[in-house]
Parts: structure tokens; sequence; C-alpha cells
């Protein structure tokens, strides 16, 4: 099996459900509830909401049914896409000079 194949199989698994779905949903709502009562800075306010909601990604992809093994691993996808793109721009924005 290459490398890629087994990436494949990794990402588009089938849905697991239950504990570890709740775990993720639990971790994306403590990053909601903190961008929404406790972060003051729009970038700050952005960069946890966005990863929240790919946090939320990885629940729903453990909680949809057993047969969109397709859907769950777009969203898993989606959720780490997010990260990334969350991560560059914040990265991006210590980089740069504050003007």
């Amino acid at each position: 099996m290459s490398r890629g194949e087994a990436m494949r199989e990794k990402v588009f698994k089938e849905p697991e459900g239950g504990r570890r779905a709740w775990v993720f949903v639990l971790i994306a709502c403590y990053f909601l509830v903190e961008t929404v009562f406790f972060r003051e800075g729009l970038f700050d306010k952005l960069a946890y909401l966005t990863f929240g909601i790919a946090v939320l990604g990885f629940g729903l992809a453990e909680l949809v049914p057993r047969d969109r093994t397709g859907l769950a691993g777009t969203l898993r996808l989606g959720g780490v896409a997010l990260m990334v793109m969350i991560l560059v721009v914040r990265a991006v924005q210590l980089i740069a000079p504050a003007g």
C-alpha cells in the first residue's frame, strides 16, 4: 500500500461516531464560547471562530451515517484546510510590521 492510499484510507474512513464525535463537538463549543465572550480583537475572534468551525467539522464528520465516507472525508479535509489557512494568516500578521 502506497503512502497516498494509506492517507486516503485514513481520511475517508468510516465515521466512528459516539464518544469521539461528542469530544470534538464540545471542543468546538469551547472555541465558539471563547470567541463570543472572551476575545477582544477582531483577528483573535476570527482565529478562534475558525478553529471552532474546523473542530466542529471533525465532530460532524464522526456523526454522519456510516455509509457516508465521502462526506466525512470532505468534512475532515475542510477542517484541516481551515486550520492551516488561519495559522498562515496569523503567522503573516505576526511577521508583518504593525503600522
